[in-house]
């Protein structure tokens, strides 16, 4: 059984392809902060379903079912939006990714989408480390296109011109490229680790 659909008419519309649809028959979806409210139109969250067809739980593991289920909805740990129509649009990110810094909820594909516009960048993969100050502090991993270059103040510069200024990089870490899966998925704890150290 489906959790979102797209109807036959939404695909004559190029913004909604961008979306993976509005909740199917008999599902609820919802976008809500960390403290389960939903937000509102337009700003991210994380994804929650509710419907008679979704799991009822993790065999033999109550904590982790603990964990997901909570007041009957699923926690999917995917970041989102909805639209003012129903329409729900992933960003790519997952609550365990967010980044917590003085108070504010930063997401790293919003800043990585930035760093992808630099024409030097060919990878980039921004995560949180540890801060005595601010909890959390934002850092950026890059690779560069062959004999391409930029510093580390031009790319925060780049970043403050086109973020809120909390959300740029306060360091950028430089290498040949980043690390990867199997899949080719830039493995964004196994640098955090790196350079939490």
């Amino acid at each position: 059984m489906r959790i979102l659909v797209l109807k036959k008419e939404d695909y004559k519309n190029e913004k909604l392809l961008k979306s993976v649809g509005r909740p199917a028959t008999m599902v609820m979806v919802k976008v809500v902060d960390k403290n389960n409210n939903e937000v509102k139109s337009g700003e991210m969250g994380e994804i929650i379903v509710v419907g008679d067809h979704l799991m009822t739980g993790y065999l033999n593991n109550p904590e982790a079912t603990q964990e997901v289920l909570i007041d009957g909805w699923l926690h999917t740990k995917d970041l989102g939006t909805m639209d003012e129509n129903g329409f729900l649009y992933l960003t790519g990110g997952r609550t365990s990714d967010m980044i917590l810094s003085g108070g504010e909820n930063i997401y790293p594909q919003e800043i990585e989408q930035v760093i992808y516009q630099h024409p030097s960048v060919s990878e980039a993969c921004v995560f949180g480390i540890p801060d005595d100050k601010w909890g959390e502090a934002v850092m950026a991993a890059v690779a560069f296109k062959p004999g391409k270059k930029a510093t580390e103040e031009e790319l925060i510069n780049f970043c403050k011109d086109r973020l809120a200024s909390y959300k740029k990089p306060q360091r950028f870490y430089f290498l040949p490229e980043l690390p990867k899966s199997g899949a080719g998925k830039i493995l964004r704890k196994e640098l955090k680790k790196d350079f939490s150290k």
